[in-house]
């Protein structure tokens, strides 16, 4: 599947909202991290698995995200 830019931002924004997956010192279990990637394939705006999103590589993301 190629993403285009727009898909990235979109991807990032809703990746975003669910701290869990991105925050180590959140406390969550481990349903509730599956609960957010469904919840990304559901909400984006193309027809991706949850499988498919996992595989996004880090560093596809990084070159969009401001590094403080």
């Amino acid at each position: 599947m190629e993403w285009s830019n727009e898909l990235i931002f979109e991807f990032i924004g809703l990746y975003e909202k669910y701290p869990i997956l991105w925050n180590p010192k959140h406390q969550g279990h481990r349903n509730t991290i599956d609960d957010a990637w469904l919840n990304i394939a559901r909400e984006i705006s193309t027809d991706v698995t949850v499988e498919l999103l996992r595989k996004i590589p880090h560093g596809h993301m990084q070159k969009f995200v401001k590094k403080s």
